[in-house]
């Protein structure tokens, strides 16, 4: 059986400690000298490592690399690639966002049926990759993500993931701007690991959390990270369970 590849996003770190690691790689043996001088966000770890899950494989990484950190887009995705060598044939990506729309409440789950790419670079620039992405995400996948957050009683919609470069979060117009492009949620990461492992043949399936509303849809809040880490802390078990079952499930 393939392992199976897994990101864990901002204040989904701890999920980790459910399972039982058997190997850890120095990320520094993936990307070099790229790590030096760059503190990772709150929130992130930072680590590779596999382990075991209910029989499965996993191949874990605890705190992903960001474009807004400085890192070049080929660095950020290299993960994905690294697992790609390993045999990975399923990703699951996981992360915090804010939500574009006054539908969704602060603690909802997402489950992502597509996504606007809006960061500076693709990740496949340089390569002669001409990949379709009409279909990066797995509608088999996103089924059984909905199927059982029902079963658990959870707010979960399937929506379209917009991505901006951060780390400054989003003007009310840039919402508002986001919002006619089609966008349900935003956030600073995710599309660009997904392209490439869509363009490696890999199935994908993004689930996250809404750690916020976007900027102007609640009158003189302002958005902090570290408000996205408290209230990872609350969402946290409930987050596993899903996380948890539905790799289980795959």
């Amino acid at each position: 059986m393939e392992p199976i590849g897994l990101v864990l996003g901002s204040g989904l770190g701890q999920v980790a400690e459910n399972f039982a690691p058997v190997e850890d790689v120095a990320l520094s043996s993936l990307i070099g000298t790229e790590l030096q001088s760059k503190i990772p966000p709150l929130g992130h770890k930072r680590r590779l490592f596999k382990a075991r899950w209910k029989g499965k494989d996993l191949w874990v990484l605890q705190g992903r690399l960001h474009y807004y950190e400085g890192f070049p887009m080929d660095v950020v995705v290299e993960p994905i690639r690294y697992f790609h060598t390993l045999g990975v044939k399923t990703v699951v990506l996981t992360f915090a966002c804010g939500a574009l729309k006054k539908s969704f409440k602060v603690g909802d789950f997402v489950a992502v049926k597509d996504h606007i790419h809006l960061q500076s670079a693709n990740p496949l620039r340089g390569k002669p990759d001409f990949v379709d992405c009409s279909r990066i995400y797995s509608e088999g996948l996103s089924r059984k993500i909905l199927a059982l957050a029902r079963v658990q009683k959870m707010r979960i919609a399937n929506g379209v993931y917009a991505s901006c470069d951060g780390p400054s979060y989003e003007t009310p117009a840039e919402v508002v701007a986001l919002r006619r492009l089609g966008g349900d949620v935003v956030g600073m990461s995710v599309t660009a690991e997904a392209i490439v492992a869509r363009s490696l043949g890999m199935d994908v399936a993004a689930l996250g959390w809404v750690s916020n509303l976007a900027s102007g849809l609640v009158p003189n809040h302002k958005l902090s990270h570290q408000e996205v880490l408290e209230f990872g802390q609350k969402i946290e078990s409930k987050f596993s369970k899903l996380l948890l079952s539905f790799i289980e499930s795959i």
